[in-house]
């Protein structure tokens, strides 16, 4: 690991960006801070019927996403994405039911993400 430090020297008249880089061995830092997520292949978790949806669904929101200059983890987070693909979900009171998904976001992107999610629950 890398450890970054920063810092304006001024010197007389003259000044710097002094920067100190020390090799670790350890963690960055020994704080409480909340640990980096595992990264999930949702292509393992899903079957193959389920990831086609999750992709189509990742698609709509990074279309939304890029529309209102958002990142896309704020409309949905995968994990959201890939419960909605395991449910399908065709109403809204069934999209309500994915963990973390609101009134809110319901109104403002449900009908966009129904329209995929019940479309794939008549083909599959």
């Amino acid at each position: 690991m890398v450890d970054v430090k920063q810092e304006f020297a001024v010197l007389g008249e003259t000044a710097h960006w002094c920067y100190a880089i020390q090799w670790r061995d350890g963690p960055l830092s020994t704080g409480s801070r909340k640990k980096a997520r595992a990264m999930v292949d949702y292509k393992e978790i899903l079957d193959p019927v389920e990831f086609a949806l999750f992709v189509k669904l990742r698609e709509l929101r990074k279309e939304c996403a890029k529309k209102e200059e958002i990142p896309a983890y704020a409309i949905f987070t995968n994990e959201q994405l890939a419960q909605m693909a395991k449910a399908r979900p065709a109403t809204v009171t069934e999209l309500a039911k994915v963990e973390g998904v609101g009134e809110s976001r319901i109104e403002k992107y449900g009908k966009a993400f129904l329209a995929l999610t019940s479309d794939a629950r008549q083909d599959g």
